[in-house]
């Protein structure tokens, strides 16, 4: 799934569909516009990356 996922940004970016900070930004966890604290990180985190 994730080559997949690769392979399909890689054409986009290819054909001028999107720019590499539009890739980057639509790939990130948070917006680059995010204010984040390190409790509000290890929280997402918890929440999503660890078994409940």
């Amino acid at each position: 799934m994730k080559r997949e996922m690769r392979k399909e940004d890689a054409r986009r970016l290819a054909a001028g569909e999107v720019t590499p900070e539009q890739l980057q930004e639509e790939n990130s966890i948070f917006s680059k516009d995010a204010k984040m604290r390190i409790h509000d990180l290890v929280g997402y985190v918890t929440r999503t990356y660890l078994p409940k």
